[in-house]
């Protein structure tokens, strides 16, 4: 309980310190949200598509990417976290319903990843395909559960990064 609340009061104080810079700095903020997803949370989200065993191909384990941008007329930083041009991202974070999927991109997962070769592979491959068909796919998340549990630590980088620049440029808050 006593973590908790340290933890709690310790992110309380940050949220304020970085609310503080949000409104002195916006975009310099953004640059930092950007900089700490890439350091922090990208290899939260790699590590979770590992332990998913939710790699064939790799984009989706290797495009991983932050964006900064600025909303609100400026005013508000954010940033978009994922896979860059690969379509298929928010369908293994959340799974999909029923659905017709590539007969071709399962064959060669069958054959590839579960090492079906022959006849096996035709049953396995049809058997995937029916399964998708009823009842769609499971989610396999790995954005949100990233940034979950490095939350702390993201925003702390932030903090970090923007006191650096704060000590470069000589700006007050």
């Amino acid at each position: 309980m006593t973590m908790k609340f340290t933890v709690e009061f310790e992110f309380k104080k940050l949220r304020m310190q970085l609310q503080k810079m949000v409104d002195g700095f916006p975009s310099e903020v953004a640059q930092s949200m950007r900089t700490s997803g890439e350091y922090v949370l990208v290899p939260a989200i790699r590590n979770i598509l590992r332990k998913n065993h939710s790699i064939f191909t790799g984009e989706l384990h290797s495009r991983q990417t932050v964006s900064a941008g600025m909303k609100d007329g400026g005013k508000t930083p954010y940033i978009d976290v994922g896979a860059a041009a690969v379509n298929y991202g928010l369908a293994v974070e959340k799974g999909t319903g029923p659905h017709k999927p590539n007969e071709n991109r399962i064959r060669e997962y069958a054959r590839k990843k579960m090492g079906y070769s022959g006849v096996m592979l035709d049953q396995v491959t049809a058997a995937i395909m029916d399964t998708i068909e009823a009842v769609g796919t499971v989610p396999h998340p790995h954005v949100m559960p990233a940034f979950d549990a490095n939350k702390s630590k993201f925003f702390q980088d932030i903090v970090r990064r923007m006191n650096a620049w704060i000590s470069r440029t000589g700006a007050s808050l």
